[in-house]
């Protein structure tokens, strides 16, 4: 599928769902040099949409200006959930939305993110109440991406154990991965009240490994929760960053966050958290990793 027509600010184009319906795209029959979907347009709002079995990217939005992706759920492809990229990405909203077990069986361990913004520019990106888990790389991607992205309120767990093969994991994939190109562009995104637990790598990460891949830019990470990640639960080596707040536990390696013992949380079983969205498509109430008045994510959306 192709979408090359563009709305306006103020005439905008909505594909959703109708009523309580689930429209579902099993893309297991296109060529794994198609996406299922290219999105070329600007101010849509798509909504309510699931897109499974993909061989390559599930959804791609080229330069797209203005659009919002809602209620969205982007499982089972190979290469990425949803990804927003190229010069002019800007002014696009990514709500409510869970980006799972995607996976790459000709790359074991090494490809499928959940939700990326790479690869490009522009101001304005919002991704909101969100969930990506279960990816066989990171579940959040703003690497590559030269303006700020705002993240607020997602939660990202269980990202790069490969649930197909136990023994194939990568242990470089990160909750939230906000660094990556060689060399890495300085963006100034910002993070507010998100969550990530248990996964492979790092909680929240400025570097990807690459030669220069250091994020530089001036990085505020505010009232963010890093839990029992393989790796740092925040990982910022270089840069003006701001990190006020965080709180980080049970992490392989600590720094940049005060350490917190786990009763600091009213919670630590993620069972309520990881279970079905609110009926307004909102996250699930849970006390999982809710911090009382001490620092880190709110989990309230």
């Amino acid at each position: 599928m192709v979408i090359t027509v563009s709305g306006e600010p103020g005439s905008r184009i909505t594909l959703t769902n109708y009523r309580d319906e689930r429209p579902v795209i099993d893309a297991a029959g296109i060529p794994a040099d198609k996406w299922a979907v290219t999105h070329r347009g600007s101010y849509w709002t798509v909504r309510g949409l699931e897109v499974m079995n993909s061989k390559s990217h599930a959804y791609v939005c080229i330069s797209c200006r203005g659009n919002v992706f809602q209620r969205l759920s982007m499982h089972g492809n190979d290469r990425s959930g949803l990804t927003l990229r190229d010069p002019g990405t800007t002014d696009n909203q990514v709500l409510d939305s869970d980006f799972y077990d995607n996976y790459d069986p000709d790359e074991p361990g090494t490809a499928g993110i959940g939700l990326g913004i790479k690869f490009g520019d522009g101001t304005g990106n919002v991704i909101r109440g969100c969930r990506a888990f279960h990816n066989a790389d990171s579940g959040f991607d703003v690497g590559h991406f030269a303006d700020a992205v705002t993240l607020e309120h997602n939660w990202s767990y269980g990202n790069g154990a490969n649930r197909w093969n136990a023994r194939e994991w990568r242990p470089n994939a990160d909750g939230f991965l906000l660094g990556g190109g060689d060399p890495a562009p300085a963006a100034a995104h910002v993070l507010r009240n998100n969550a990530a637990w248990d996964n492979a790598g790092n909680g929240f990460d400025a570097f990807d490994g690459s030669a220069d891949g250091t994020n530089r830019g001036a990085l505020v990470l505010r009232n963010n929760t890093s839990f029992r990640n393989g790796g740092t639960g925040f990982a910022v080596p270089a840069g003006p960053a701001l990190l006020e707040a965080n709180a980080s536990a049970e992490d392989s390696s600590l720094t940049a966050a005060p350490g917190v013992a786990p009763s600091t949380f009213r919670s630590t079983d993620p069972t309520t958290a990881v279970g079905p969205r609110q009926p307004d498509g909102r996250l699930p109430v849970t006390e999982f990793l809710s911090p009382g008045n001490g620092p880190g994510a709110s989990m309230v959306p």
